[in-house]
């Protein structure tokens, strides 16, 4: 099964929001809506997601943008990074309800916090989404939005030949 590796690198962060919340601050909006750009930014990542009958993987190393879903064959996408930068810079203009919700537990050292914002889901309706951002360098660890779940790690990388 093929996904779209524009959508797997910004999935949970790129439609954070629905309609409703003017009480969140507008940093919680900055520091969500930023996480997505941060981690195409860093210099190497590993994104594993995974929901019910799909695991997608993104990594970035060495210079080289690499995705596979389900075990097959990695691929070369790094025709398709403008895209993915488009669409998390695009969705800042789309967070609506956002709140920091306190911190969370540690990754690869950095104490994060825990936002938690409403995203559309395919059905039209909205799902409850959560993202643990690392508190020093704003970059996205941990992601869940329903039965979809995302983590990130910067270091230890798995070796992978496209």
């Amino acid at each position: 099964m093929y996904i779209n590796p524009c959508l797997s690198a910004c999935c949970l962060l790129l439609l954070a929001g629905s309609p409703g919340s003017s009480a969140a601050a507008p940093q919680d909006f900055v520091r969500v809506a930023q996480a997505s750009v941060k981690r195409l930014d860093a210099a190497a990542f590993y994104l594993v997601q995974e929901m019910p009958g799909l695991r997608s993987e993104t990594i970035k190393q060495g210079g080289q943008w690499l995705h596979r879903a389900d075990g097959e064959p990695w691929k070369n996408i790094a025709g398709q990074t403008k895209a993915m930068r488009r669409a998390a810079e695009r969705s800042q203009s789309l967070l609506t309800a956002c709140a920091r919700e306190g911190s969370g537990e540690s990754f690869e050292g950095e104490a994060t916090d825990v936002y938690r914002f409403n995203a559309p889901d395919m059905g039209g309706g909205t799902v409850v989404s959560r993202v643990w951002i690392g508190r020093n360098s704003g970059l996205p660890y941990r992601e869940v939005a329903g039965e979809v779940r995302g983590s990130t790690r910067y270091t230890n990388l798995p070796k992978v030949a496209p």
